[in-house]
């Protein structure tokens, strides 16, 4: 009930204190002063009735933001004045320094933020100096524990989150003994509620005792609870662990690998990453690589897990990618073989960037069978605009250009065949267009036309898909070679091929029609040929064309894209006979400009 009342006066005073401060002159902050003194009284009278090193904890807290005031302000100076004799009533007993280290809250207490590393030394040198007190009253490791299990339930019963990670980590390096003592005691008994920071009290005694620590490791992971083999997985966290690691630490992280609890996996894949990381900085690579390809089965377990999600399987593979560097035979079988990324973009950035020429395996050093397993690894993730795939995709573009446009064309089918859920999240091609010249090696290929006339069988196929019109933009920039193939479809005069081109047309700069007006001439004269029909929806598309991208107008004046669109199309129409296909097409598109000139114009008459 005090906690809570300590928070609603907080909450009373946040308004009061901190935006008056901010934006309220002298006058304003005066008025308000005596609430301030107020609420301070209320508090004051509660530091005099508690002992309770909980409550004085809150209040010190409190106190520490109300504090910061300015001295130049008389009712500031007031606030200043109160608020130093609350503290002072406070007395700086060992429950209350106890109390503040499991919380802690050392860094929340002081106010001067600028010098982090200060900060971290004072922080560190109270940690130390509870942890003396503590082991001085507490001799015995399980009197300690029980001291310890029943203030962590009295801090969270009033719903504080305890931070003690620091506090145990100076116990057990003030006396590794009687950190194992402690480790022993809660493996033995996992429902205490300290249980979770077993890794706190872990992490030191291996400097004392090595084979003691990976004793009290293997102790732990044999019980296969969840909250102690999460903590063993974590103290790989602390670099006595992690920076000289034995075949006995490979073993434990297989046991982990193997742990029912997603959560137990993801820690160890953490660690595995950590592990790898070391490996690599003390020249120890041989030996870290020899485990992996004599244990094939942690590396199956690294890969395999198709429920795994966030960030732990991108550590992984960046492990992977430090050991690729100096076994590259293994890292290329390892990222091809084993590596599932599912439907994870991220993920599969991150496998990208092991095939990196500057840091990582030269994608040139993968046979084109090779290059294709990887890329087929792409098409179920939502996304392909991320850089490493980028670069990747620019890569295998040159070398494998068909394998690309096939990956393209199952990413295209895979959302047409899983709409829904599917199409919400899932951008078979990059949104935005293709960065970096992405599809350069399509041009650059021997078998570009061909390349360009799969596009056009496949748009058939799948006739008014959006995305088929970006992707044959990307891949032709209706350069020359492009509309040469789109030609030969239109010239054959028949409906659906026709339609295909209209359709594709689309995704065509908003310039286009008044560009390549012979073109557009001959497709109006074959569509009419056809029909009515023909004629309406080709039209349509190129309408479309025109209209491509925003626009904004100013008040007061058309938007200079109509007034545009309008003379391009009176020029076309000068050089055209009335009554052509062309001639209608281009009348329509200017009197279609002009409309939406009339309306803007009338509708900032309207808004005045």
């Amino acid at each position: 009930m005090v906690i809570r009342a300590i928070e609603s006066l907080e909450n009373a005073l946040r308004n009061i204190i901190f935006c008056n401060r901010e934006y309220s002159g002298e006058d304003v902050l005066a008025i308000w002063a005596p609430e301030e003194l107020k609420v301070l009284g209320i508090i004051e009278n509660l530091a005099n009735r508690t002992i309770d090193p909980i409550v004085h904890l809150k209040i010190i807290k409190f106190i520490k933001r109300v504090a910061n005031v300015d001295l130049s302000i008389e009712g500031e100076v007031k606030t200043k004045t109160k608020s130093q004799e609350i503290l002072d009533l406070i007395p700086n007993s060992y429950e209350l320094r106890l109390t503040q280290v499991l919380c802690n809250s050392r860094r929340s207490l002081d106010t001067n933020y600028e010098n982090i590393e200060h900060i971290k030394r004072k922080s560190k040198k109270l940690n130390r100096k509870i942890a003396n007190e503590f082991l001085m009253i507490h001799q015995e490791a399980s009197e300690g524990l029980d001291d310890l299990n029943k203030r962590f339930q009295t801090i969270k019963e009033v719903g504080i989150q305890p931070y003690p990670e620091a506090f145990f980590f100076e116990i057990s390096d003030t006396s590794p003994s009687y950190a194992g003592e402690i480790c022993e005691i809660i493996i033995n008994s996992s429902h205490i509620s300290i249980a979770p920071y077993l890794d706190s009290f872990l992490c030191n005694i291996r400097d004392l005792n090595i084979d003691h620590a990976l004793d009290i490791a293997r102790q732990a992971i044999d019980t296969n609870d969840v909250t102690l083999c999460c903590a063993v997985a974590r103290v790989y966290s602390y670099d006595i662990w992690a920076r000289n690691p034995l075949p006995n630490d490979f073993e434990l992280i297989t046991q982990l690998l193997g742990h029912q609890d997603i959560v137990v996996r993801k820690l160890a894949i953490r660690s595995l990453g950590i592990l790898a990381h070391f490996e690599r900085l003390s020249g120890f690579d041989m030996k870290f690589t020899a485990y992996f390809c004599e244990t094939t089965e942690i590396s199956e377990k690294l890969y395999e897990f198709g429920d795994i999600n966030l960030n732990l399987r991108k550590v992984a593979i960046k492990s992977l990618n430090l050991l690729a560097l100096s076994e590259r035979r293994f890292g290329i079988d390892i990222a091809l073989n084993m590596v599932n990324v599912g439907d994870d973009s991220g993920l599969a950035d991150d496998l990208c960037s092991i095939f990196n020429t500057k840091c990582g395996i030269p994608p040139d050093d993968l046979t084109d069978d090779q290059l294709n397993s990887l890329i087929q690894k792409f098409e179920h993730i939502p996304r392909i605009d991320e850089y490493n795939i980028n670069e990747l995709l620019l890569n295998s573009s040159k070398r494998i250009p068909y394998s690309v446009l096939q990956l393209l064309f199952n990413r295209i089918n895979y959302v047409e065949e899983y709409p829904g859920p599917v199409r919400s999240h899932y951008d078979p091609l990059p949104i935005m267009g293709f960065d970096n010249d992405i599809l350069i090696g399509f041009k650059n290929s021997e078998d570009y036309e061909s390349i360009l006339r799969n596009i056009l069988n496949f748009a058939l196929e799948h006739k008014g898909n959006f995305w088929i019109s970006s992707l044959f933009k990307a891949a032709s920039e209706f350069d020359p070679t492009g509309l040469g193939i789109l030609n030969e479809w239109v010239e054959s005069k028949d409906n659906e091929k026709i339609e295909v081109v209209s359709n594709l047309l689309r995704d065509a700069p908003s310039d286009f029609i008044f560009k390549q007006v012979d073109f557009i001439s001959n497709l109006l004269d074959c569509a009419h040929s056809i029909g009515d029909e023909c004629y309406g929806n080709v039209c349509n598309d190129l309408h479309n064309t025109v209209i491509n991208g925003g626009y904004s107008p100013s008040h007061g004046e058309p938007s200079p894209k109509h007034v545009r669109i309008s003379k391009q199309a009176f020029e076309v129409l000068k050089q055209c006979n009335v009554g052509l296909p062309i001639y209608k097409f281009y009348n329509d598109i200017k009197k279609c400009a002009e409309m939406v000139i009339r309306q803007e114009l009338k509708d900032d008459e309207e808004f005045d």
